[in-house]
């Protein structure tokens, strides 16, 4: 997870870098084979969110930016709106 990158990055890149969190992704409805992001519950969503906000918060030459991935697609696991929790952390309508 994103914790385990971020020294890395700012010991070998000489860029600015921003946080990019993801919602999830797969694409493999559509394509056949491809990546699959798994274990995108709730839970790690807000986790991956707290983590780069450290990494923001650590960097203040640098502009207060995090980026969330979310395209509107529903088959792809790639969306981010309001909804419920089931029992189990899972999403549900």
């Amino acid at each position: 997870m994103f914790h385990f990158t971020k020294k890395r990055i700012d010991a070998t890149l000489d860029l600015i870098y921003y946080p990019h969190i993801s919602v999830g992704w797969d694409n493999s409805p559509r394509i056949g084979k491809s990546p699959v992001m798994k274990n995108n519950i709730p839970e790690n969503f807000a986790k991956a969110l707290c983590e780069a906000k450290v990494y923001v918060d650590a960097h203040l030459k640098q502009a207060p930016l995090i980026t969330i991935n979310s395209w509107s697609e529903w088959v792809e696991t790639s969306y981010l709106q309001h909804v419920m929790f089931s029992d189990t952390g899972t999403w549900k309508q």
